[in-house]
Protein backbone atom coordinates (compact mmCIF):
# COMPACT_ATOMS: atom_id res chain seq x y z
CA UNK A 1 0.00 0.00 0.00
CA UNK A 2 0.93 3.43 -0.34
CA UNK A 3 1.14 5.74 2.10
CA UNK A 4 -0.95 9.23 1.41
CA UNK A 5 0.57 12.56 1.46
CA UNK A 6 -0.18 14.87 3.43
CA UNK A 7 0.60 19.33 1.99
CA UNK A 8 -0.60 21.84 4.26
CA UNK A 9 -0.53 25.45 3.56
CA UNK A 10 -2.30 29.12 3.72
CA UNK A 11 -4.35 30.26 0.51
CA UNK A 12 -3.16 34.07 0.01
CA UNK A 13 -4.99 35.04 -3.37
CA UNK A 14 -7.39 33.48 -5.95
CA UNK A 15 -5.39 30.63 -7.82
CA UNK A 16 -5.56 27.19 -8.98
CA UNK A 17 -4.05 24.41 -7.10
CA UNK A 18 -3.01 21.15 -9.22
CA UNK A 19 -1.51 18.22 -8.68
CA UNK A 20 0.82 16.77 -10.80
CA UNK A 21 3.19 13.41 -11.55
CA UNK A 22 5.73 14.82 -14.01
CA UNK A 23 3.93 16.58 -16.99
CA UNK A 24 0.48 15.04 -16.11
CA UNK A 25 -2.00 16.94 -14.84
CA UNK A 26 -3.82 14.65 -11.63
CA UNK A 27 -6.71 16.99 -10.97
CA UNK A 28 -6.79 20.37 -10.60
CA UNK A 29 -8.95 22.90 -7.94
CA UNK A 30 -9.56 27.37 -8.95
CA UNK A 31 -9.80 28.78 -5.50
CA UNK A 32 -11.10 32.02 -4.75
CA UNK A 33 -10.11 33.56 -1.42
CA UNK A 34 -12.52 35.34 0.41
CA UNK A 35 -10.96 37.60 3.25
CA UNK A 36 -11.97 36.95 7.00
CA UNK A 37 -14.43 39.64 8.51
CA UNK A 38 -14.38 40.84 11.96
CA UNK A 39 -17.53 39.78 14.11
CA UNK A 40 -20.33 42.21 15.02
CA UNK A 41 -22.73 42.58 18.25
CA UNK A 42 -25.08 44.47 19.16
CA UNK A 43 -28.14 45.19 21.16
CA UNK A 44 -31.35 43.41 19.62
CA UNK A 45 -33.25 45.03 22.85
CA UNK A 46 -32.48 47.48 25.64
CA UNK A 47 -30.86 45.83 28.20
CA UNK A 48 -33.29 45.43 30.89
CA UNK A 49 -33.45 44.17 34.74
CA UNK A 50 -35.66 41.11 34.81
CA UNK A 51 -38.04 40.50 37.58
CA UNK A 52 -35.77 38.49 40.00
CA UNK A 53 -33.30 41.21 39.74
CA UNK A 54 -30.65 40.23 36.98
CA UNK A 55 -29.24 41.98 34.15
CA UNK A 56 -30.73 40.39 31.26
CA UNK A 57 -28.99 41.16 27.70
CA UNK A 58 -30.40 40.25 24.29
CA UNK A 59 -27.99 40.78 21.54
CA UNK A 60 -27.25 39.44 17.81
CA UNK A 61 -23.92 38.23 17.43
CA UNK A 62 -23.08 37.47 14.13
CA UNK A 63 -19.28 36.19 12.14
CA UNK A 64 -18.57 34.80 9.02
CA UNK A 65 -17.13 31.52 10.15
CA UNK A 66 -19.41 31.77 13.88
CA UNK A 67 -18.26 33.47 17.17
CA UNK A 68 -15.04 32.72 19.36
CA UNK A 69 -16.51 34.39 22.52
CA UNK A 70 -18.42 37.40 23.79
CA UNK A 71 -18.39 39.47 27.10
CA UNK A 72 -20.20 42.60 28.13
CA UNK A 73 -17.88 45.46 28.81
CA UNK A 74 -18.92 47.50 31.91
CA UNK A 75 -17.34 51.40 32.86
CA UNK A 76 -18.60 53.56 35.38
CA UNK A 77 -20.55 56.26 33.64
CA UNK A 78 -19.75 59.77 35.14
CA UNK A 79 -17.03 58.29 37.34
CA UNK A 80 -14.56 61.48 38.64
CA UNK A 81 -11.97 62.57 36.64
CA UNK A 82 -9.14 60.76 38.45
CA UNK A 83 -11.23 57.95 40.73
CA UNK A 84 -9.91 54.93 41.57
CA UNK A 85 -12.45 52.00 41.84
CA UNK A 86 -11.82 49.96 45.07
CA UNK A 87 -12.90 46.75 42.68
CA UNK A 88 -12.93 45.55 39.20
CA UNK A 89 -16.20 45.83 37.15
CA UNK A 90 -18.33 42.99 36.83
CA UNK A 91 -17.54 40.59 34.63
CA UNK A 92 -19.97 39.25 32.57
CA UNK A 93 -19.59 36.11 29.69
CA UNK A 94 -21.91 36.21 26.96
CA UNK A 95 -23.46 33.15 25.59
CA UNK A 96 -22.50 32.73 22.12
CA UNK A 97 -25.14 32.21 19.46
CA UNK A 98 -24.50 28.87 17.69
CA UNK A 99 -22.76 28.27 14.29
CA UNK A 100 -26.72 27.36 13.42
CA UNK A 101 -28.70 30.07 14.33
CA UNK A 102 -30.30 31.92 11.37
CA UNK A 103 -30.55 35.28 13.70
CA UNK A 104 -27.72 35.07 15.49
CA UNK A 105 -29.67 36.28 18.55
CA UNK A 106 -28.71 35.19 21.90
CA UNK A 107 -29.82 36.20 25.67
CA UNK A 108 -27.15 36.31 28.70
CA UNK A 109 -29.11 36.89 32.19
CA UNK A 110 -26.11 38.05 35.21
CA UNK A 111 -26.97 38.62 38.91
CA UNK A 112 -24.85 41.79 39.64
CA UNK A 113 -26.99 42.45 43.01
CA UNK A 114 -24.62 41.87 45.11
CA UNK A 115 -21.16 43.15 43.42
CA UNK A 116 -20.17 46.84 45.14
CA UNK A 117 -21.22 48.79 41.88
CA UNK A 118 -24.97 47.44 41.78
CA UNK A 119 -27.12 50.51 41.82
CA UNK A 120 -24.56 52.68 39.70
CA UNK A 121 -24.92 54.33 36.34
CA UNK A 122 -22.44 52.38 33.96
CA UNK A 123 -21.64 52.27 30.52
CA UNK A 124 -23.06 48.74 28.88
CA UNK A 125 -20.89 47.82 25.96
CA UNK A 126 -20.88 44.16 24.18
CA UNK A 127 -17.65 42.78 22.80
CA UNK A 128 -17.44 39.53 20.13
CA UNK A 129 -14.06 37.76 19.41
CA UNK A 130 -13.77 35.31 16.36
CA UNK A 131 -11.22 32.59 15.58
CA UNK A 132 -8.75 34.68 14.31
CA UNK A 133 -8.64 37.16 17.30
CA UNK A 134 -10.67 39.87 15.45
CA UNK A 135 -12.34 41.86 17.68
CA UNK A 136 -16.32 43.82 17.15
CA UNK A 137 -17.64 46.05 19.07
CA UNK A 138 -21.33 47.54 19.60
CA UNK A 139 -22.11 50.96 20.89
CA UNK A 140 -22.36 51.81 24.55
CA UNK A 141 -25.63 52.29 26.44
CA UNK A 142 -25.71 54.26 29.33
CA UNK A 143 -27.58 51.80 31.98
CA UNK A 144 -28.06 51.48 36.12
CA UNK A 145 -26.95 48.21 37.16
CA UNK A 146 -29.97 46.57 39.16
CA UNK A 147 -29.63 46.54 42.68
CA UNK A 148 -31.42 44.89 45.19
CA UNK A 149 -33.89 46.87 46.99
CA UNK A 150 -33.82 47.59 50.88
CA UNK A 151 -36.76 48.66 52.13
CA UNK A 152 -34.55 49.50 55.60
CA UNK A 153 -33.41 53.58 55.00
CA UNK A 154 -30.32 52.97 56.85
CA UNK A 155 -29.65 49.60 55.14
CA UNK A 156 -30.51 51.19 51.47
CA UNK A 157 -27.84 54.39 52.71
CA UNK A 158 -25.26 52.31 54.19
CA UNK A 159 -25.14 50.11 50.48
CA UNK A 160 -25.25 53.65 48.58
CA UNK A 161 -22.35 54.39 50.70
CA UNK A 162 -20.44 51.00 49.61
CA UNK A 163 -21.42 52.16 46.66
CA UNK A 164 -19.42 55.44 46.22
CA UNK A 165 -16.62 53.77 48.18
CA UNK A 166 -16.50 50.98 45.73
CA UNK A 167 -15.88 53.20 42.87
CA UNK A 168 -13.45 55.86 44.01
CA UNK A 169 -11.36 55.06 46.98
CA UNK A 170 -10.96 59.08 47.18
CA UNK A 171 -14.41 59.01 48.40
CA UNK A 172 -13.23 57.95 51.78
CA UNK A 173 -13.51 61.45 53.52
CA UNK A 174 -16.99 61.99 52.25
CA UNK A 175 -18.20 58.21 52.81
CA UNK A 176 -16.88 58.16 56.42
Amino acid sequence: PVKPSVFTGTLLADGELSLVDGETVLSAWNFKVIADQPPKIDFAVEPERALNGTLTLTYKGTDDYGLASATALIVPDNATPGARPLFEAPEVKLSVPGRKSKDGIAKTSKDLSEHPWAGAPVKLSLSALDDAKQEGHSPAKAVLLPERIFTNMLAAALIEQRRLLALDAGAKGRVM
